[in-house]
């Protein structure tokens, strides 16, 4: 089934005009699919190549060399951020809404606190916009799913009559 990208109703696949509407733009359930699952894919992408950036910043102090504030005193917890934001990725490839919104409200948060603790470096906050960027991304990739796995459900549910007395 097309949907019309004009009106939202539903129109046969081989339909070349709305049959509601009369308007020629259809939007293809497939497209919105695989539109869905890019930005999912781009989103937990990002956030292992995140999680992965934070783990070796992380262990860095261990040999000697300390970035963006990493120090031997916090690698415990810069660890368990690196697996925590990781875990978050794994959410979303798993297409959870709650960990796309999770994973996006925790770097937006962190990256304001370092913003007001460094201040302004351009490539941190280039780099930091991409992710943000990403992830919103993500979060609209897993709500899109979730929305187009509801509609599927509700078609392929027989509609029953109910009758009154």
């Amino acid at each position: 089934m097309k949907k019309c990208a004009s009106c939202g109703s539903e129109n046969p696949d081989d339909a070349s005009i709305c049959q509601s509407c009369q308007s020629r733009s259809f939007r293809s359930r497939r497209k919105t699919v695989d539109d869905a699952l890019r930005r999912i894919k781009i989103a937990w992408v990002a956030g292992v190549v995140s999680a992965s950036m934070t783990l070796v910043a992380s262990l860095l102090p261990l040999f000697g060399v300390s970035i963006a504030g990493f120090d031997l005193s916090g690698i415990l917890l810069n660890i368990l951020v690196a697996l925590f934001s990781g875990a978050l990725a794994f959410g979303i490839y798993r297409k959870s809404r709650i960990c796309a919104a999770v994973l996006f409200g925790y770097f937006f948060f962190w990256k304001i606190i370092l913003l007001f603790k460094f201040g302004f470096i351009f490539s941190g906050t280039l780099t930091g916009m991409v992710f943000l960027i990403c992830f919103i991304e993500g979060v609209r990739g897993t709500f899109e799913w979730h929305s187009l796995q509801k509609e599927l459900l509700n078609e392929s549910q027989p509609t029953t009559a109910v009758q009154g007395s």
